[in-house]
């Protein structure tokens, strides 16, 4: 019982964590949209205009970094996928292989113990070749959330600034 709660209190945290990037990056999108629709920037220099479109590619980097994000959560599903496929097959090989002496697997084909055996570690290797290779999407998944939301603070602090220096500055 204690699993299946785990498992979809997993799911939970999983859906929310989804809808939450969806939303985070939908609306850095959309506030893109609404800044390169109302850009004046006129000359560049020391200028809100400048400052405003500075703030506008910062903005865009976020929604770059966001969706870098997204695609590399989804090949963490399915390197995650992989690596309990494989370890599935290599536990269903090895329990099988020590209790009997022949046995059908998923496939239909009849092995022996040794081959089932020599199989269920080719399996668990696998799994752990897979596990090792998502370490390196899960590190990066990481990095983008965390560029995601540095460059949406800094670009949307920018578009701030330009929004109150506007009426301040003399041409």
């Amino acid at each position: 019982m204690a699993d299946n709660r785990s498992i979809k209190a997993f799911e939970f945290y999983a859906q929310a964590r989804d809808k939450f990037d969806y939303f985070v990056v939908g609306a850095a999108g959309a506030l893109c949209a609404y800044v390169a629709q109302n850009l004046m920037v006129g000359e560049l220099g020391a200028t809100p205009g400048t400052l405003e479109l500075a703030a506008l590619l910062v903005m865009v980097g976020s929604v770059v970094a966001g969706f870098r994000r997204m695609e590399l959560a989804v090949q963490l599903l399915a390197f995650n996928h992989l690596t309990l496929h494989h370890s599935e097959i290599s536990g269903e090989l090895a329990k099988g292989a020590q209790r009997y002496q022949q046995m059908v697997s998923n496939s239909g084909e009849v092995l022996g113990r040794v081959e089932a055996m020599q199989r269920a570690v080719t399996h668990s290797n696998l799994a752990k070749k897979v596990e090792e290779t998502s370490t390196d999407a899960r590190v990066g998944a990481e990095r983008w959330y965390k560029w995601r939301n540095r460059l949406l603070l800094i670009g949307f602090l920018m578009l701030v600034a330009s929004r109150v220096w506007t009426p301040y500055y003399v041409a």
